[in-house]
């Protein structure tokens, strides 16, 4: 039933505008997608199309998701909660250490540390490697810096997280006597924060 067949039904003028007013919002799709695809379930519905998949890819990745969106809240708050300025210390790079730095890379490693699936972490902000405990210790090496841009934050300029994957070669007892070098079926990506 059309919309004019409904107003022959109902000549009277109140109820045509509550018809019209029924139709209009009986055809209109919702604001917010009810049924999107989040990261999560993007990573979860790739891991079912590999039937050898373990699910420690999928929950570094979620890992590393929660590093990033606590990351980008703390520099949305950075103003109010006074995580702007420096520490008063230098990097490996010879760059004035921030405050949202600091916190950026411990929300980084206590993220891994605790997914169960990473043996070595490469930070941007630390002088030498951490090696997970070998109870800990999982098949993966990830490399982040995990705020990017940090010396122009208080500029206002883009800045995000970049971190690599790589798979380790190594039995999970092996201690790591020097940087991986192989790259091969290696994943990177950086996100950029949205203020």
């Amino acid at each position: 039933m059309n919309f004019y067949t409904l107003v022959k039904k109902f000549p009277n003028n109140d109820m045509k505008i509550c018809l019209v007013y029924c139709v209009v919002m009986s055809n209109q799709h919702h604001a917010v997608d009810s049924n999107c695809i989040t990261l999560t379930r993007f990573f979860l519905s790739e891991q079912n199309k590999c039937p050898e998949a373990t699910g420690e890819l999928t929950q570094l990745l979620n890992a590393i998701q929660t590093a990033v969106k606590v990351v980008s809240s703390a520099v949305r708050r950075a103003g109010i909660t006074h995580l702007f300025g420096t520490v008063g210390e230098t990097n490996v790079q010879g760059e004035e250490v921030k405050k949202l730095d600091v916190l950026a890379n411990e929300l980084f490693i206590n993220m891994l540390k605790s997914s169960y699936t990473v043996a070595l972490l490469i930070s941007e902000e630390n002088e030498t490697v951490i090696e997970i405990e070998s109870e800990n210790r999982g098949k993966y090496i990830v490399a982040f810096d995990p705020l990017d841009g940090s010396s122009n934050i208080d500029c206002l300029v883009s800045i995000g997280s970049i971190f690599a994957i790589l798979k380790k070669r190594r039995p999970n007892n092996s201690k790591f006597t020097r940087c991986p070098t192989t790259r091969s079926k290696c994943g990177s990506c950086w996100i950029r924060f949205v203020r």
